[in-house]
Protein backbone atom coordinates (compact mmCIF):
# COMPACT_ATOMS: atom_id res chain seq x y z
CA UNK A 1 0.00 0.00 0.00
CA UNK A 2 2.96 1.98 0.97
CA UNK A 3 4.60 1.87 -2.84
CA UNK A 4 1.18 2.80 -3.98
CA UNK A 5 -0.03 5.48 -1.70
CA UNK A 6 -0.38 7.56 -5.22
CA UNK A 7 -4.13 5.31 -5.09
CA UNK A 8 -5.12 7.15 -2.43
CA UNK A 9 -4.68 10.05 -3.43
CA UNK A 10 -6.98 10.94 -6.82
CA UNK A 11 -8.14 14.58 -6.14
CA UNK A 12 -11.37 13.85 -6.80
CA UNK A 13 -11.81 11.58 -3.74
CA UNK A 14 -9.63 13.80 -1.34
CA UNK A 15 -11.76 15.84 0.85
CA UNK A 16 -15.37 14.03 0.29
CA UNK A 17 -17.60 12.59 3.02
CA UNK A 18 -16.33 9.12 4.42
CA UNK A 19 -12.99 9.28 2.29
CA UNK A 20 -11.07 6.50 4.17
CA UNK A 21 -7.65 6.99 5.84
CA UNK A 22 -5.04 5.05 5.87
CA UNK A 23 -2.57 4.16 9.35
CA UNK A 24 0.48 1.78 9.79
CA UNK A 25 1.96 0.58 13.15
CA UNK A 26 5.02 -1.18 11.90
CA UNK A 27 6.36 -3.45 15.06
CA UNK A 28 10.52 -3.15 13.62
CA UNK A 29 11.80 -1.12 11.02
CA UNK A 30 13.31 -3.55 8.09
CA UNK A 31 16.63 -3.83 9.66
CA UNK A 32 15.83 -5.33 13.10
CA UNK A 33 13.71 -8.05 14.53
CA UNK A 34 10.40 -7.64 15.89
CA UNK A 35 11.17 -9.19 19.27
CA UNK A 36 8.96 -11.70 21.77
CA UNK A 37 8.77 -12.37 25.18
CA UNK A 38 7.12 -15.03 26.96
CA UNK A 39 4.04 -13.31 26.95
CA UNK A 40 3.86 -11.85 23.45
CA UNK A 41 5.52 -9.66 20.81
CA UNK A 42 6.74 -6.01 22.12
CA UNK A 43 4.85 -4.56 19.77
CA UNK A 44 1.35 -6.28 20.69
CA UNK A 45 1.90 -5.53 24.22
CA UNK A 46 2.80 -2.18 23.92
CA UNK A 47 -0.22 -2.01 21.94
CA UNK A 48 -2.27 -3.52 24.48
CA UNK A 49 -0.77 -1.58 27.57
CA UNK A 50 -2.25 1.44 25.53
CA UNK A 51 -5.84 -0.07 25.42
CA UNK A 52 -5.87 -1.21 29.11
CA UNK A 53 -4.85 2.26 30.40
CA UNK A 54 -1.78 1.37 31.59
CA UNK A 55 0.64 3.81 29.32
CA UNK A 56 -1.39 7.13 28.89
CA UNK A 57 -1.77 9.02 25.48
CA UNK A 58 -2.22 12.60 26.47
CA UNK A 59 -5.06 12.65 24.93
CA UNK A 60 -8.43 12.90 26.86
CA UNK A 61 -10.53 12.30 23.84
CA UNK A 62 -13.45 9.86 23.83
CA UNK A 63 -11.57 8.00 20.73
CA UNK A 64 -8.40 7.04 19.90
CA UNK A 65 -6.99 6.66 16.65
CA UNK A 66 -4.20 4.03 15.36
CA UNK A 67 -1.46 7.34 15.42
CA UNK A 68 -3.08 8.12 19.11
CA UNK A 69 -2.39 4.60 19.98
CA UNK A 70 1.02 3.90 18.06
CA UNK A 71 2.96 6.61 18.68
CA UNK A 72 3.57 5.97 23.16
CA UNK A 73 3.28 2.45 21.80
CA UNK A 74 6.53 2.80 20.11
CA UNK A 75 7.91 5.33 22.39
CA UNK A 76 7.58 2.21 25.04
CA UNK A 77 9.14 -0.41 22.78
CA UNK A 78 12.20 1.40 22.05
CA UNK A 79 12.69 2.05 25.76
CA UNK A 80 12.07 -1.02 27.05
CA UNK A 81 14.40 -2.51 24.38
CA UNK A 82 17.03 0.37 24.33
CA UNK A 83 16.92 0.99 20.45
CA UNK A 84 17.01 -2.66 19.67
CA UNK A 85 13.70 -2.73 17.92
CA UNK A 86 12.04 0.54 17.22
CA UNK A 87 8.25 0.64 15.80
CA UNK A 88 7.32 2.62 12.93
CA UNK A 89 3.89 5.13 12.93
CA UNK A 90 2.54 6.44 10.27
CA UNK A 91 -0.85 7.81 8.61
CA UNK A 92 -2.90 9.69 5.90
CA UNK A 93 -6.46 10.62 6.53
CA UNK A 94 -8.26 11.98 4.00
CA UNK A 95 -11.32 11.99 5.72
CA UNK A 96 -11.25 12.71 9.29
CA UNK A 97 -10.86 11.30 12.87
CA UNK A 98 -10.61 7.43 12.13
CA UNK A 99 -11.96 6.28 15.97
CA UNK A 100 -10.69 2.65 16.38
CA UNK A 101 -10.49 2.26 20.02
CA UNK A 102 -12.35 3.94 23.62
CA UNK A 103 -9.62 6.14 25.27
CA UNK A 104 -9.68 4.42 28.70
CA UNK A 105 -8.46 8.14 30.33
CA UNK A 106 -11.30 10.41 28.50
CA UNK A 107 -12.59 13.02 30.21
CA UNK A 108 -16.36 14.82 30.07
CA UNK A 109 -14.80 17.96 29.93
CA UNK A 110 -12.52 17.23 26.84
CA UNK A 111 -9.10 19.35 27.38
CA UNK A 112 -5.93 20.55 25.72
CA UNK A 113 -3.14 19.44 25.48
CA UNK A 114 -1.40 22.30 27.77
CA UNK A 115 -4.59 22.04 30.57
CA UNK A 116 -3.97 18.37 30.29
CA UNK A 117 -0.56 18.55 30.89
CA UNK A 118 -0.13 21.98 33.00
CA UNK A 119 -3.49 22.18 34.51
CA UNK A 120 -3.59 26.19 32.98
CA UNK A 121 -6.60 26.61 30.34
CA UNK A 122 -5.32 28.12 27.04
CA UNK A 123 -7.74 31.20 27.21
CA UNK A 124 -6.46 32.30 31.11
CA UNK A 125 -3.50 35.12 31.11
CA UNK A 126 -1.05 32.58 31.98
CA UNK A 127 -2.19 30.28 29.29
CA UNK A 128 -1.55 32.83 26.71
CA UNK A 129 1.87 33.54 28.38
CA UNK A 130 3.07 30.29 27.40
CA UNK A 131 0.76 29.02 24.62
CA UNK A 132 3.30 29.86 21.95
CA UNK A 133 5.50 26.89 23.45
CA UNK A 134 3.02 24.75 24.67
CA UNK A 135 4.83 21.83 22.20
CA UNK A 136 7.81 21.60 24.60
CA UNK A 137 5.87 20.56 27.95
CA UNK A 138 3.95 18.15 25.53
CA UNK A 139 6.78 16.60 24.09
CA UNK A 140 8.43 15.78 27.96
CA UNK A 141 5.67 13.35 27.83
CA UNK A 142 7.12 11.36 25.26
CA UNK A 143 10.98 11.99 26.40
CA UNK A 144 13.29 9.01 27.27
CA UNK A 145 14.77 8.72 30.86
CA UNK A 146 18.11 9.65 30.01
CA UNK A 147 16.14 12.86 28.02
CA UNK A 148 14.67 13.62 31.33
CA UNK A 149 17.39 14.61 33.59
CA UNK A 150 17.26 17.75 36.16
CA UNK A 151 19.14 19.67 34.03
CA UNK A 152 17.07 19.14 30.72
CA UNK A 153 14.42 19.45 32.34
CA UNK A 154 15.35 22.50 34.35
CA UNK A 155 16.72 24.15 30.85
CA UNK A 156 12.76 23.43 29.42
CA UNK A 157 10.67 24.69 32.21
CA UNK A 158 12.89 27.56 33.36
CA UNK A 159 11.55 28.67 30.15
CA UNK A 160 7.95 28.64 31.03
CA UNK A 161 8.53 30.05 34.66
CA UNK A 162 10.48 33.19 33.79
CA UNK A 163 7.18 33.80 31.18
CA UNK A 164 4.55 33.11 34.31
CA UNK A 165 6.41 34.69 37.31
CA UNK A 166 4.43 37.68 37.31
CA UNK A 167 0.65 35.74 36.90
CA UNK A 168 0.06 35.63 40.12
CA UNK A 169 -0.28 32.31 41.54
CA UNK A 170 0.61 30.71 37.69
CA UNK A 171 4.12 29.11 38.43
CA UNK A 172 3.13 27.01 41.13
CA UNK A 173 -0.07 25.69 39.38
CA UNK A 174 1.88 25.18 36.09
CA UNK A 175 5.31 23.34 37.72
CA UNK A 176 2.20 21.32 39.77
CA UNK A 177 0.86 20.52 36.63
CA UNK A 178 4.05 19.06 35.01
CA UNK A 179 4.92 17.40 37.86
CA UNK A 180 1.51 15.16 37.75
CA UNK A 181 1.52 14.70 34.36
CA UNK A 182 5.35 13.35 34.57
CA UNK A 183 5.62 11.67 38.20
CA UNK A 184 4.12 8.09 37.04
CA UNK A 185 6.30 7.84 33.74
CA UNK A 186 9.74 7.99 36.66
CA UNK A 187 8.81 5.06 37.94
CA UNK A 188 9.82 2.77 35.09
CA UNK A 189 12.96 4.39 34.95
CA UNK A 190 16.38 2.45 35.84
CA UNK A 191 17.01 5.15 38.05
CA UNK A 192 14.89 4.39 41.22
CA UNK A 193 15.87 7.98 42.53
CA UNK A 194 14.14 9.46 39.17
CA UNK A 195 10.87 10.45 41.12
CA UNK A 196 12.69 12.28 43.67
CA UNK A 197 14.96 13.82 41.47
CA UNK A 198 12.16 15.22 39.69
CA UNK A 199 10.10 16.57 42.54
CA UNK A 200 13.44 18.30 43.74
CA UNK A 201 13.62 19.37 40.61
CA UNK A 202 10.16 20.95 40.72
CA UNK A 203 10.79 22.56 43.91
CA UNK A 204 14.08 24.63 42.76
CA UNK A 205 11.85 26.01 39.63
CA UNK A 206 9.78 26.93 42.68
CA UNK A 207 12.51 28.81 44.49
CA UNK A 208 12.12 32.08 43.10
CA UNK A 209 8.44 32.37 43.44
CA UNK A 210 8.11 30.60 46.93
CA UNK A 211 8.18 34.07 48.83
CA UNK A 212 5.63 36.07 46.45
CA UNK A 213 2.92 33.09 45.25
CA UNK A 214 1.07 31.42 47.70
CA UNK A 215 0.99 28.42 45.05
CA UNK A 216 4.31 28.24 43.96
CA UNK A 217 4.72 27.62 48.14
CA UNK A 218 2.36 25.25 48.62
CA UNK A 219 3.79 23.32 45.85
CA UNK A 220 6.57 23.42 47.41
CA UNK A 221 5.38 21.69 50.73
CA UNK A 222 3.31 19.26 48.45
CA UNK A 223 6.43 18.32 46.53
CA UNK A 224 8.80 18.36 49.87
CA UNK A 225 6.32 15.55 51.38
CA UNK A 226 6.13 13.20 48.22
CA UNK A 227 10.60 12.91 48.72
CA UNK A 228 10.24 12.59 52.60
CA UNK A 229 7.44 9.71 51.52
CA UNK A 230 9.60 8.44 48.59
CA UNK A 231 12.86 8.09 50.56
CA UNK A 232 11.73 6.34 53.22
CA UNK A 233 10.20 3.73 50.64
CA UNK A 234 13.61 3.72 48.65
CA UNK A 235 15.73 3.53 51.99
CA UNK A 236 13.39 0.27 52.60
CA UNK A 237 14.14 -1.61 49.25
CA UNK A 238 18.13 -0.54 49.78
CA UNK A 239 18.21 -1.82 53.18
CA UNK A 240 16.30 -5.06 51.63
CA UNK A 241 18.78 -5.50 48.46
CA UNK A 242 22.02 -5.46 51.47
CA UNK A 243 20.37 -7.88 53.75
CA UNK A 244 19.56 -10.19 50.24
CA UNK A 245 23.42 -9.01 49.30
CA UNK A 246 25.58 -7.00 51.03
CA UNK A 247 27.89 -6.29 47.53
CA UNK A 248 24.48 -5.09 46.07
CA UNK A 249 25.45 -1.17 46.14
CA UNK A 250 28.56 -2.40 43.88
CA UNK A 251 26.99 -3.43 40.51
CA UNK A 252 29.12 -1.92 37.68
CA UNK A 253 32.19 -3.48 38.11
CA UNK A 254 35.57 -1.69 37.46
CA UNK A 255 33.79 1.93 36.61
CA UNK A 256 32.55 1.40 40.28
CA UNK A 257 35.87 2.57 41.35
CA UNK A 258 35.17 5.56 40.42
CA UNK A 259 31.12 5.79 41.18
CA UNK A 260 30.35 3.87 43.93
CA UNK A 261 31.57 6.06 46.19
CA UNK A 262 29.13 8.65 44.89
CA UNK A 263 26.58 6.45 44.74
CA UNK A 264 26.54 6.54 48.60
CA UNK A 265 26.99 9.75 49.02
CA UNK A 266 23.32 10.09 46.75
CA UNK A 267 21.58 7.98 48.85
CA UNK A 268 22.86 9.27 51.67
CA UNK A 269 22.87 12.64 50.66
CA UNK A 270 19.05 12.19 49.77
CA UNK A 271 17.95 10.52 53.35
CA UNK A 272 19.88 13.17 54.77
CA UNK A 273 17.69 15.94 52.96
CA UNK A 274 14.49 13.55 53.85
CA UNK A 275 15.28 13.85 57.50
CA UNK A 276 15.93 17.77 56.79
CA UNK A 277 12.28 18.35 55.22
CA UNK A 278 10.36 15.92 57.62
CA UNK A 279 11.36 18.37 60.44
CA UNK A 280 10.75 21.34 58.42
CA UNK A 281 7.13 20.17 57.35
CA UNK A 282 6.62 18.74 61.29
CA UNK A 283 6.99 14.88 59.83
CA UNK A 284 7.92 11.71 62.26
CA UNK A 285 11.74 10.68 61.08
CA UNK A 286 11.62 7.40 63.31
CA UNK A 287 11.25 5.39 60.56
CA UNK A 288 13.47 6.74 58.49
CA UNK A 289 15.82 6.86 61.26
CA UNK A 290 15.82 3.23 62.53
CA UNK A 291 15.94 2.26 58.20
CA UNK A 292 18.73 3.98 58.54
CA UNK A 293 20.61 2.80 61.48
CA UNK A 294 20.09 -0.95 59.86
CA UNK A 295 21.83 0.88 57.07
CA UNK A 296 24.72 1.83 58.44
CA UNK A 297 25.80 -1.16 59.64
CA UNK A 298 25.93 -2.79 56.24
CA UNK A 299 28.10 0.13 55.01
CA UNK A 300 30.28 0.51 57.83
CA UNK A 301 31.03 -3.44 57.40
CA UNK A 302 31.49 -3.46 54.10
CA UNK A 303 31.67 -0.18 52.24
CA UNK A 304 34.15 1.50 54.76
CA UNK A 305 36.79 2.25 52.67
CA UNK A 306 35.27 3.22 49.84
CA UNK A 307 32.23 5.73 51.09
CA UNK A 308 33.43 9.17 50.63
CA UNK A 309 36.30 11.24 48.80
CA UNK A 310 36.03 10.91 45.52
CA UNK A 311 34.61 13.81 43.92
CA UNK A 312 33.50 17.27 44.89
CA UNK A 313 29.97 16.67 43.52
CA UNK A 314 29.51 14.26 46.71
CA UNK A 315 30.04 17.51 49.02
CA UNK A 316 26.81 18.85 49.03
CA UNK A 317 25.21 15.21 50.12
CA UNK A 318 27.49 14.96 52.32
CA UNK A 319 26.40 18.38 53.94
CA UNK A 320 22.79 17.40 53.75
CA UNK A 321 23.41 13.94 55.36
CA UNK A 322 25.83 14.78 58.44
CA UNK A 323 24.00 17.69 59.34
CA UNK A 324 20.70 15.83 59.86
CA UNK A 325 22.00 13.15 61.99
CA UNK A 326 23.39 13.32 65.35
CA UNK A 327 27.39 12.46 66.09
CA UNK A 328 25.91 9.06 68.67
CA UNK A 329 23.66 7.43 65.83
CA UNK A 330 23.92 5.04 62.99
CA UNK A 331 26.49 3.28 64.38
CA UNK A 332 29.15 6.50 64.14
CA UNK A 333 28.76 5.92 60.25
CA UNK A 334 29.21 10.44 60.29
CA UNK A 335 32.57 10.07 62.12
CA UNK A 336 33.35 7.63 59.35
CA UNK A 337 32.59 9.64 56.43
CA UNK A 338 34.39 12.47 58.09
CA UNK A 339 37.80 10.87 58.67
CA UNK A 340 37.30 9.17 55.28
CA UNK A 341 37.16 12.62 53.65
CA UNK A 342 39.66 13.61 55.73
CA UNK A 343 42.08 10.99 55.04
CA UNK A 344 41.59 11.16 51.63
CA UNK A 345 42.21 15.42 51.05
CA UNK A 346 45.42 14.88 52.79
CA UNK A 347 46.40 11.87 50.94
CA UNK A 348 45.55 13.60 47.85
CA UNK A 349 46.25 16.90 48.47
CA UNK A 350 42.79 17.81 48.62
CA UNK A 351 42.68 16.95 44.43
CA UNK A 352 38.77 15.13 44.57
CA UNK A 353 37.64 15.05 40.94
CA UNK A 354 36.25 17.80 39.33
CA UNK A 355 32.29 18.22 39.39
CA UNK A 356 30.51 16.22 36.17
CA UNK A 357 34.41 14.88 35.57
CA UNK A 358 33.41 13.17 32.00
CA UNK A 359 33.83 9.53 31.51
CA UNK A 360 36.26 10.00 29.60
CA UNK A 361 38.61 11.32 32.17
CA UNK A 362 37.75 8.93 34.80
CA UNK A 363 40.61 6.41 34.22
CA UNK A 364 42.65 9.34 33.69
CA UNK A 365 41.97 10.70 37.22
CA UNK A 366 42.08 7.13 39.22
CA UNK A 367 45.18 6.93 37.27
CA UNK A 368 46.59 9.52 38.56
CA UNK A 369 45.48 8.88 42.09
CA UNK A 370 46.90 5.64 42.14
CA UNK A 371 50.44 7.28 40.80
CA UNK A 372 50.04 10.02 43.49
CA UNK A 373 50.90 12.27 39.88
CA UNK A 374 49.78 15.50 41.50
CA UNK A 375 50.55 17.05 38.25
CA UNK A 376 47.67 15.08 36.54
CA UNK A 377 45.27 15.37 39.14
CA UNK A 378 45.47 19.52 39.35
CA UNK A 379 44.30 19.17 35.48
CA UNK A 380 41.07 16.84 36.45
CA UNK A 381 40.40 18.03 39.82
CA UNK A 382 38.46 21.62 41.25
CA UNK A 383 40.71 24.54 43.17
CA UNK A 384 39.57 25.68 45.25
CA UNK A 385 37.87 22.79 46.87
CA UNK A 386 34.33 22.91 49.06
CA UNK A 387 34.66 19.44 50.34
CA UNK A 388 37.53 20.70 52.07
CA UNK A 389 35.80 23.48 53.80
CA UNK A 390 33.25 21.35 54.64
CA UNK A 391 35.86 18.94 56.13
CA UNK A 392 37.57 21.48 58.37
CA UNK A 393 33.72 22.81 59.57
CA UNK A 394 32.15 19.98 60.19
CA UNK A 395 35.35 17.52 62.16
CA UNK A 396 34.66 18.92 65.29
CA UNK A 397 31.29 17.74 65.79
CA UNK A 398 32.73 14.54 65.03
CA UNK A 399 35.74 15.08 67.57
CA UNK A 400 38.40 14.64 64.38
CA UNK A 401 39.63 18.74 65.45
CA UNK A 402 42.84 17.43 66.32
CA UNK A 403 43.74 14.30 63.98
CA UNK A 404 42.94 17.28 61.57
CA UNK A 405 45.18 19.93 62.80
CA UNK A 406 47.98 17.62 62.87
CA UNK A 407 48.12 17.05 59.45
CA UNK A 408 47.35 20.46 58.01
CA UNK A 409 50.78 21.03 56.97
CA UNK A 410 50.74 18.19 54.75
CA UNK A 411 47.54 20.37 53.02
CA UNK A 412 49.89 23.68 52.83
CA UNK A 413 49.04 25.76 50.03
CA UNK A 414 45.67 23.93 49.29
CA UNK A 415 42.81 26.29 48.37
CA UNK A 416 39.57 25.81 49.63
CA UNK A 417 36.19 28.03 49.58
CA UNK A 418 32.68 28.80 51.32
CA UNK A 419 30.53 30.68 48.69
CA UNK A 420 27.18 32.09 50.16
CA UNK A 421 24.75 33.85 47.72
CA UNK A 422 23.80 37.66 48.25
CA UNK A 423 20.06 35.76 48.52
CA UNK A 424 19.04 31.89 48.76
CA UNK A 425 16.22 32.84 46.50
CA UNK A 426 18.72 32.71 43.75
CA UNK A 427 20.38 29.43 44.83
CA UNK A 428 18.50 27.87 41.96
CA UNK A 429 19.99 29.59 38.80
CA UNK A 430 22.68 28.06 36.62
CA UNK A 431 25.12 30.44 37.58
CA UNK A 432 24.63 32.38 40.72
CA UNK A 433 25.76 35.75 40.57
CA UNK A 434 25.18 37.63 43.65
CA UNK A 435 27.27 36.53 46.49
CA UNK A 436 30.64 36.48 48.40
CA UNK A 437 33.25 33.94 47.45
CA UNK A 438 35.47 33.40 50.85
CA UNK A 439 38.64 31.81 49.59
CA UNK A 440 41.13 30.55 52.34
CA UNK A 441 44.48 29.17 51.68
CA UNK A 442 46.56 27.17 54.21
CA UNK A 443 50.01 28.72 55.34
CA UNK A 444 48.17 32.11 54.19
CA UNK A 445 46.39 33.36 57.60
CA UNK A 446 44.96 29.21 58.24
CA UNK A 447 47.25 27.27 60.59
CA UNK A 448 44.92 25.63 62.31
CA UNK A 449 41.00 24.62 61.87
CA UNK A 450 40.15 27.30 64.78
CA UNK A 451 40.96 29.91 62.37
CA UNK A 452 38.65 28.34 59.88
CA UNK A 453 36.17 28.47 62.56
CA UNK A 454 36.74 32.55 63.73
CA UNK A 455 36.89 33.34 60.02
CA UNK A 456 33.04 31.22 59.84
CA UNK A 457 31.70 33.23 63.03
CA UNK A 458 33.06 36.71 61.95
CA UNK A 459 32.35 37.06 58.21
CA UNK A 460 29.88 33.57 57.18
CA UNK A 461 27.42 33.14 59.68
CA UNK A 462 26.32 36.89 59.80
CA UNK A 463 26.07 37.04 55.97
CA UNK A 464 23.48 34.13 56.54
CA UNK A 465 21.89 35.86 59.08
CA UNK A 466 21.10 38.65 56.68
CA UNK A 467 19.81 36.84 54.39
CA UNK A 468 15.97 37.04 55.39
CA UNK A 469 14.77 34.63 53.04
CA UNK A 470 15.88 31.75 55.14
CA UNK A 471 13.37 32.24 57.70
CA UNK A 472 11.12 30.32 55.10
CA UNK A 473 10.93 27.17 55.09
CA UNK A 474 9.99 27.22 51.11
CA UNK A 475 13.72 28.79 50.30
CA UNK A 476 15.40 26.70 52.91
CA UNK A 477 13.40 23.27 51.31
CA UNK A 478 14.13 25.11 47.72
CA UNK A 479 17.86 25.58 48.51
CA UNK A 480 18.56 22.16 50.00
CA UNK A 481 16.87 20.37 46.86
CA UNK A 482 18.88 22.48 44.55
CA UNK A 483 22.13 21.70 45.72
CA UNK A 484 21.04 18.40 45.36
CA UNK A 485 20.22 18.49 41.77
CA UNK A 486 23.23 21.35 41.01
CA UNK A 487 26.22 19.59 43.19
CA UNK A 488 28.50 22.85 42.01
CA UNK A 489 26.91 24.50 45.39
CA UNK A 490 26.77 23.44 48.73
CA UNK A 491 23.75 24.75 51.22
CA UNK A 492 26.19 25.91 54.22
CA UNK A 493 23.05 27.51 55.81
CA UNK A 494 22.98 23.87 57.37
CA UNK A 495 25.94 24.33 59.21
CA UNK A 496 24.35 28.03 60.52
CA UNK A 497 23.32 26.51 63.40
CA UNK A 498 25.70 23.27 64.18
Amino acid sequence: MVSNLGILLKPEVIGKAKTFGVSFFVSSTADQYAGETDRGGYGTLALLKVLHGQIDTGSRARMLDLLDIGRPAAHYVSEQTRGVQMPSVWGVNLYGHMPLFGNPHATDNPTSSLLGITGIPPASPAGQAISCHSSEPYKLMFATEHELTAESLFLVLSKFVDRLVDIPDAVGVFIGGVWQSLEKGTRRHSNSFARVELSATCIALLLQSSQKDSASRDCIMGLAHEIVVEIEHLLSQIVTGLRENPCSLSRHGIPDLFYLPQRISRILGWAGAALHLARELGLSDAAMRATLEEMSGHLTEHYANVCAGMSEDEAPFWAAFLTAINTDELNGLGELVVSTLINVLIEHDARLARPLLSAEDVFDYLKARADKDLAALKSLSSSPSETLALALLICERHSLRDELDNNLARLDHAHFNIFIPQSYLEFSQPFVRNGINHVFQIGHSVWTVEDVVQRWEATCRPQLVRDTSLRNPATRIGALCASLIFPDRLPWFLLSDQ
